[in-house]
């Protein structure tokens, strides 16, 4: 099974219940998984290589700047075209 590719321009939000607005500590882009660095306090990546890296606050919905929009309760879609 070939990879889902998500491209970052196409995420968009239909239903937004609850999102939170955050610097970030590096480059994000909308449609990743982003957790809250408690050092910092800033938005970050969540992975799953240890417990603090996978605790993911929600999806990124925007990005201006240097903050970004993470949704953390509601859905999104992407407009990507999937192709077998």
């Amino acid at each position: 099974m070939a990879d889902l590719s998500i491209t970052s321009t196409d995420v968009r939000i239909v239903k937004e219940i609850e999102s939170i607005t955050l610097p970030m500590a590096e480059t994000l882009t909308p449609g990743q998984a982003a957790r809250i660095d408690t050092s910092t306090g800033k938005a970050t990546k969540a992975n799953g290589s240890s417990a603090a890296e996978a605790r993911a606050q929600g999806i990124v919905a925007e990005v201006a700047g240097n903050a970004c929009k993470i949704l953390r309760r509601g859905s999104s879609r992407s407009e990507t075209s999937l192709a077998r």
